[in-house]
């Protein structure tokens, strides 16, 4: 409520007398007073300066508008406190029942102290009203910003594109921290964890994710405790991603996640790193030389094996470019290469790859030329047409062009090679002779030798001079075996195990013993060992050659040497070979005839005893032992007769073999075959049993089946089946008798078939379907 001295009172009543009246006992109560005799001027009044605190309104303000309208227009223009003045009694009573609401009503004439008192009550009741109404207006407001705040939150909460989780601590009686509860998650939480809101929210964490303990526990706890905010990134093996985590506490033992699922960028950066440490282990461990030149061509980087070829460090390499005096560059004929033809020049100058291309460098620290083949390749920034860098790849062939100059020699050796393995040598020795010629020819030598070494008895043996020495040579007696002590320098071959050359042979040399009188002039002198199965078995030498023997010529004559002992080798084997051959053809044939003779004498000596016979049953046994043996000199004779090579298959001997068996017995008519026999492979031991067995068979059967018969007939059939093999036979006579059968037959064919058929590891049956058959099942 204002002060009395700082309160203006707007009264408004249409007699001046009276408002005058009025105005000097408010003013002596020490207000303010404003007048206006009309409605009009009431209005007027409350929009102007100063502006009224309360309004003491005339309720009846002669013949413009009354009071009541003049306070509704005061009132919307200005809320203030209204206090009517009425002369009429009945107004003053009704209170604030009048149709613009008001502080009060006083009588005129009520004297001072009631309207003070009115005026008073007003000024304060209209405090108290404002005051409220503030304070209304205030909790308005500031619910509206809550609430706009918690839209602003909740839509924010909801929109971030990180996901939040809000958590409680949860303790144990003793007040320790045990796990955390899930109290709320944003929309973005659902998406990057695969986890419902409504299976998130009031969950434990160590049940929710599984884990058993709460997920990264010990970090959110001091979080929660302490206060200060926490970044971190972690994989998180149930889920199998990475997060990057902001971790802060917003009360007491409540902490709240923010968290980016980064498992794509983890994974981007792991295959960046993976590649670029494959560049590096590629860059440094690269047999071929790298490096990298800026624009303005200087080097900025080389790995090791570019410091290697170009015989310079790292450190000595950066900064030098093309230009650089102390580099001299020269093209493949040897002249010059400027600096501005460099590859990598002409690839930054372009903007295109150049090469591969091949250059000679002069190093500076290097002794002489180094030869590359480069590549130069320009780079490029995003959006530029110019090279911002330049790699160059380049190889150090120094080598292989010292090797392309030897190519002629290696086709001279080959070609060399392949004649003397074209070369039908009759002896070892005449290979030698042959051999020695291309190595003659390869070397430009003019002539040479080939000794045998015998290690065991340190000794030469000459194989052979070239031809153009013995002309030359009078040496009387010359020996064709030398001791290895009484040899001179031609003998350091073998004794230091290396080449020997000497290129001026006039010179002393203190490993010289002399050349016997009459021997060949020599000039120049080239000898190798030769070396097989770790030991030298031969020397080799040549000798006289126009120009100087260098490092090829030692290597073109021991690759030739080496291969041609191969051949001497491969020649000797085929010779022991053939003689061992021939040897043991001799004894074969010696051998079978002797077989062959012998199992004629016991036919000829069982049959001869048998016609010495007059009892049947003696001469029944000696004829069937005699046709035994014929059976089995057939068998052998068929099987191993010499310069013939037969096969373990059945159906490579046994049908011309039962067609012999079956000519032995002279019987008119002849007896017929049936033969069908599958070719199919048994065991060489088991030959001669089924040999035997079909023998048997075949003599049993001229023996009992065919007596008075006109049609002879034999059948056999042989069969491999599940890794058996069936041999049946038949013939078209009687048949054995119902009770006869394979393991009741008394006889000694029928029982030495039955034991022969077991040595098989088989057995024999009898089958009666149609006629008899003698069966014999083994394993093939």
């Amino acid at each position: 409520m204002p002060e009395i001295n700082d309160t203006t009172i707007l009264l408004v009543d249409d007699e001046p007398v009276i408002a005058l009246a009025q105005k000097a006992a408010l003013e002596r109560h020490g207000y303010r007073v404003l007048l206006a005799h009309d409605g009009e001027g009431a209005v007027a009044s409350v929009q102007g300066d100063p502006a009224p605190d309360l309004v003491l309104m005339d309720l009846h303000l002669g013949d413009g508008m009354d009071g009541y309208e003049a306070a509704r227009r005061v009132l919307e223009r200005r809320e203030l406190p209204v206090v009517y003045l009425t002369a009429h009694e009945e107004r003053a009573g009704a209170g604030e029942a009048g149709p613009v609401p008001s502080y009060g009503y006083v009588l005129k004439g009520s004297g001072d102290a009631v309207l003070m008192q009115t005026i008073r009550l007003a000024l304060g009741l209209h405090a108290e009203r404002t005051a409220l109404r503030e304070q209304r207006e205030l909790l308005d407001r500031e619910r509206a910003r809550t609430e706009e705040g918690e839209r602003r939150y909740r839509s924010l909460f909801e929109a971030m594109h990180d996901g939040i989780c809000l958590h409680e601590l949860i303790r144990d009686p003793s007040g320790a921290a045990v796990d955390y509860r899930i109290l709320d998650v944003n929309g973005r939480y659902e998406s990057i964890t695969g986890i419902p809101r409504a299976k998130a929210v009031g969950s434990l964490a160590s049940g929710m994710y599984g884990t058993g303990t709460p997920p990264f526990f010990d970090t959110y706890l001091r979080v929660a405790e302490g206060g200060v905010p926490v970044t971190f990134e972690a994989y998180f093996p149930p889920m199998d991603k990475h997060f990057a985590i902001s971790v802060f506490s917003p009360a007491r033992d409540r902490f709240a996640t923010v968290f980016q699922d980064i498992t794509e960028r983890r994974r981007a950066e792991e295959a960046l790193r993976l590649s670029e440490e494959r560049h590096r282990r590629l860059f440094e461990t690269s047999a071929q030389g790298i490096v990298y030149q800026a624009a303005d061509d200087s080097i900025q980087m080389a790995n090791p094996a570019a410091e290697r070829i170009l015989g310079m460090s790292a450190d000595q390499l950066t900064g030098k470019t093309s230009l650089d005096p102390a580099w001299r560059a020269v093209r493949e004929d040897g002249s010059d290469l400027p600096g501005s033809e460099h590859p990598s020049m002409v690839a930054m100058r372009t903007g295109k790859p150049v090469g591969p291309s091949v250059m000679g460098v002069h190093s500076p620290l290097k002794r002489g030329v180094t030869w590359i083949s480069v590549t130069a390749t320009p780079m490029f920034r995003p959006g530029e047409d110019r090279p911002c860098e330049v790699y160059a790849i380049f190889d150090d062939i120094t080598e292989r062009r010292a090797r392309e100059t030897e190519k002629r020699s290696d086709a001279a050796r080959l070609e060399g090679l392949l004649r003397i393995n074209q070369y039908e040598a009759g002896s070892v020795k005449e290979l030698l002779d042959y051999a020695l010629d291309e190595v003659i020819r390869l070397t430009d030598s003019r002539i040479g030798y080939i000794y045998r070494y015998d290690d065991a008895l340190r000794e030469f043996t000459l194989n052979t001079w070239s031809a153009e020495v013995m002309p030359q040579c009078s040496v009387v007696g010359a020996p064709t075996v030398y001791q290895l002590d009484k040899t001179g320098i031609w003998g350091e071959a073998v004794r230091q195990g290396r080449p020997i050359v000497i290129n001026d042979f006039r010179k002393p040399d203190p490993l010289k013993k002399g050349l016997p009188e009459g021997h060949v002039p020599l000039e120049r002198f080239l000898t190798i060992p030769v070396h097989s199965g770790g030991r030298i078995v031969a020397v080799t030498g040549v000798a006289n050659k126009a120009d100087e023997y260098t490092d090829t010529d030692v290597v073109q004559l021991r690759l030739m040497m080496e291969a041609v002992w191969k051949l001497v080798q491969k020649k000797e084997a085929e010779d022991r070979v053939c003689a061992l051959l021939a040897e043991k053809e001799l004894l074969l044939r010696e051998t079978h005839h002797r077989i062959k003779n012998n199992l004629g004498v016991v036919f000829n000596l069982l049959s001869l005893q048998s016609c010495m016979r007059e009892d049947d049953p003696v001469r029944e046994v000696l004829d069937g032992a005699a046709a035994r043996v014929r059976g089995m000199s057939l068998l052998y004779d068929k099987l191993y007769r010499p310069g013939e090579v037969h096969g373990t298959g059945l159906g490579s001997w046994l049908p011309s073999l039962v067609g012999e068996m079956v000519g032995v017995f002279a019987a008119t008519p002849p007896i017929r075959t049936e033969l069908d026999i599958e070719d199919f492979p048994v065991h060489e031991r088991a030959v001669s049993p089924i040999g035997i067995i079909v023998n048997e068979l075949v003599t049993n059967s001229v023996k009992y089946a065919f007596p008075g018969r006109t049609d002879r007939l034999v059948r056999l059939k042989a069969r491999l089946s599940g890794g058996m093999a069936r041999l049946e036979y038949s013939d078209n006579g009687p048949g054995l008798p119902e009770n006869h059968g394979a393991e009741g037959s008394k006889g000694f064919g029928m029982l030495l078939v039955g034991m022969l058929a077991e040595q098989l590891g088989g057995a024999m049956s009898v089958e009666r379907d149609g006629g008899t058959a003698i069966v014999i099942s083994f394993p093939a």
